[in-house]
């Protein structure tokens, strides 16, 4: 039997992430949602009850830019992978990584069907760095040491790395560290919206065990979560982890933007095929009007 397992990283709005679980369940599908520990749990647990719905145990203090994205995925792994090995063990599945602001943007069905013939893959959007799209080609996010709140104390962060350039300790940085440790080893930048089956999540969480120093590289990098995963599933031997490059997530940003637009009905009307399988972003305070479009228009 083949299940889908979605992990939702969600931090506001329960009344949205009920229903989008609503749209998301069937027979067939499991959910783990992942609350930020800044967030009320029970404001979500008095609201979701739905079947199959599971609030992952480790919560995280999530930061926008930082390696606690990384963590709270991470347990969120952890928690549906032991799930599935002990009640499960003899189906296969994937893992659907999304966000509270998410929706789908096919019917269950739909999903269910085109995962359920991609068993052997794990879909991720990805590519290596330096990268065109994303502003000096993705590099300055190893290039430098980011500890403090990116967005709150940018200028401690440039302070920090001056100090650090100025009495010749550049081998704390983070690229210079990976460099010495994992030579041969090659960033890449991806979609931190992810599909992967049980291999992928197997062969990611051995190598977060058997290689520490990583996670210690990654923890001081910039928006780790669009590196970290894809950086390590493209370490495995040939053949181990098979990926399929594929945008399954629509995503839009204007030019160098680091914040994802939300969606307008033009864009969805635009950019649909039929590898779409998901949208972000929505929120009921700003774009209502397109949550509504998609329910009535395309899941109907």
């Amino acid at each position: 039997m083949y299940f889908k397992v979605y992990v939702i990283l969600a931090h506001k709005n329960p009344e949205q992430l009920k229903s989008l679980i609503e749209l998301l369940l069937d027979q067939k599908t499991l959910v783990f949602i992942h609350i930020d520990r800044k967030s009320s749990l029970k404001d979500f647990k008095n609201l979701i009850v739905q079947p199959n719905c599971f609030f992952v145990k480790k919560r995280v203090k999530c930061k926008w830019g930082t390696f606690s994205l990384v963590k709270a995925t991470i347990n969120s792994f952890i928690e549906a992978r032991d799930y599935m090995n002990t009640y499960f063990a003899s189906s296969n599945y994937h893992v659907i990584l999304l966000s509270g602001e998410d929706m789908p943007l096919k019917s269950s069905t739909y999903i269910h069907d085109y995962l359920c013939e991609r068993q052997d893959l794990s879909l991720i959007n990805y590519w290596k760095l330096p990268y065109s799209g994303w502003w000096d080609g993705g590099l300055f996010r190893f290039n430098n040491i980011f500890i403090f709140n990116s967005i709150t104390k940018p200028y401690l962060h440039k302070i920090l790395n001056q100090i650090i350039s100025k009495i010749g300790f550049n081998f704390l940085k983070p690229y210079n560290r990976l460099n010495a440790h994992y030579p041969e080893m090659e960033v890449y930048g991806s979609s931190q919206w992810m599909i992967l089956n049980p291999i992928a999540i197997k062969h990611l969480l051995n190598t977060i065990t058997i290689h520490p120093k990583l996670t210690s590289i990654f923890r001081y990098t910039f928006a780790p979560d669009e590196m970290f995963f894809i950086s390590l599933l493209k370490l495995s031997k040939p053949k181990a982890v098979k990926i399929e490059n594929t945008k399954n997530h629509l995503v839009i940003f204007n030019g160098t933007n680091a914040n994802a637009n939300y969606l307008t009905i033009e864009d969805l009307e635009n950019e649909i095929n039929t590898d779409t399988l998901f949208g972000r972003k929505f929120d009921n305070q700003v774009n209502k009007n397109v949550i509504d479009y998609v329910k009535v228009k395309i899941l109907s």
